[in-house]
């Protein structure tokens, strides 16, 4: 997964913000059926920022097949 950032230059030669902006975040969607497969495991969230803990969070995913 790419994360871009949304303040700043585009840090790529190609493409830029507003095109980033129309494509659909599957992110989620992704997570999940990793999930589902067995391959991660969601231990919640690891850290969330104190003013917009909806939006601005770190999950704790973890590999299982490593464990």
């Amino acid at each position: 997964m790419q994360f871009v950032p949304d303040q700043g230059a585009w840090p790529f030669p190609h493409g830029s913000l507003e095109e980033a902006l129309t494509y659909t975040d599957v992110m989620d969607l992704v997570i999940q059926e990793l999930i589902d497969a067995e391959m991660l495991r969601d231990d919640g969230i690891e850290w969330a920022d104190a003013d917009e803990p909806s939006s601005v969070y770190i999950r704790a995913l973890k590999n299982i097949w490593m464990d």
